[in-house]
């Protein structure tokens, strides 16, 4: 029971919270109500993400040796590549701070 008194002729539906006529056709249940409108959505399709196979030797060492091998022989250069970029940065931001300090002294 709520705090608030009922109006007359009005039902207090707990789903909605709030009050309905007595006299409204879907007086059943709100939750009735929301059942009827939801049916007639599409529902997502079950994902089936476990379904995998294990490889083969054979094709573990096909993958290797196309792909695999490809990136472990440039893995060092992308990596150099990044330390370069990161220091110059570092280097740039503290150029622009002393400059920054010499000139707004």
């Amino acid at each position: 029971m709520t705090a608030y008194k009922r109006r007359r002729g009005m039902t207090y539906d707990p789903v909605w919270k709030r009050e309905i006529p007595e006299d409204h056709p879907s007086l059943a249940s709100a939750a009735d109500d929301a059942a009827n409108v939801m049916s007639g959505y599409n529902q997502q399709l079950p994902l089936e993400l476990n379904t995998t196979k294990e490889a083969t030797p054979e094709e573990f060492a096909e993958w290797q040796e196309k792909e695999l091998n490809w990136w472990a022989d440039r893995q060092l250069t992308f990596v150099g590549i990044a330390a370069i970029v990161q220091l110059t940065a570092l280097g740039f931001m503290a150029s622009v701070m002393l400059v920054a300090d010499l000139a707004f002294k």
